[in-house]
């Protein structure tokens, strides 16, 4: 028996219903296995469903689905294996770590230096 979602809360206060079924991370594990994805340690898909998440994952494997477009059961193309997947995810994950420092750095100049100028032209 599958249980549905509840109320998500947006930053703005709207709210909506899940529109896909709570799977447990077991079932989530079934429901890649058997869209194809390839698994040397069940442990280590457990791990990557718990720790970085189901949906966050999915930004990673729609590169490695038959139909990347599509939503819904879509398999995996042939000889998709989860640890390409988790090198990918890595990868993002070192190069986010690389550049926002930087990126920080830069919104903040531009940031301090937009507000000044705005100030200087628009103050009585």
């Amino acid at each position: 028996m599958h249980k549905w979602g509840g109320l998500f809360f947006y930053p703005g206060g709207y709210m909506s219903t899940f529109a896909k079924p709570w799977l447990s991370i077991d079932d989530q594990c079934s429901l890649l296995l058997d869209r194809g994805l390839i698994v040397n340690n069940i442990d280590n898909l457990r791990n990557a469903l718990t720790n970085i998440g189901y949906y966050r994952l999915s930004g990673y494997w729609k590169h490695y689905m038959q139909t990347p477009g599509a939503h819904g059961k879509e398999p995996f193309i042939s000889g998709t294996y989860l640890h390409d997947i988790l090198a990918l995810y890595q990868t993002d994950q070192k190069l986010h770590a690389l550049l926002m420092p930087k990126l920080m750095n830069v919104e903040v100049y531009l940031r301090a230096n937009f507000a000044h100028l705005y100030a200087e032209k628009h103050s009585t």
